[in-house]
């Protein structure tokens, strides 16, 4: 299988599995990328922001592996607004509030 090809197919699964996550959307047709927790809009006809895109959903991507596989693994502190869903997004203050949901 051709691996530029299967690098497609990658890519266009992050991106699908990031929009169902409500982590991006696109916006003029495709032209703008949209990181909805962070309010960041970025031209995608920069390649630069399509290397940002791919690693960030691909980030993301493990993490959201890793915590489902762990149960009781560390979570984001929803008690603070303006904190983070996932610990890749910060809040305003640039610190990220962790709590464990169950004990050990």
């Amino acid at each position: 299988m051709n691996s530029g090809y299967l690098a497609l197919n990658i890519m266009k699964n992050l991106i699908a599995q990031g929009i169902a996550r409500k982590l991006i959307r696109f916006e003029d047709n495709e032209k703008y990328i949209v990181y909805i927790h962070q309010n960041k809009r970025r031209n995608l006809d920069n390649p630069e922001e399509k290397v940002q895109a791919d690693a960030f959903l691909t980030l993301v991507g493990l993490w959201w592996r890793q915590h489902a596989r762990r149960p009781n693994a560390a979570t984001p502190d929803h008690r603070h607004p303006g904190r983070a869903d996932c610990p890749l997004q910060t809040g305003t203050s640039g610190a990220v509030g962790w709590r464990r949901t169950q004990s050990v």
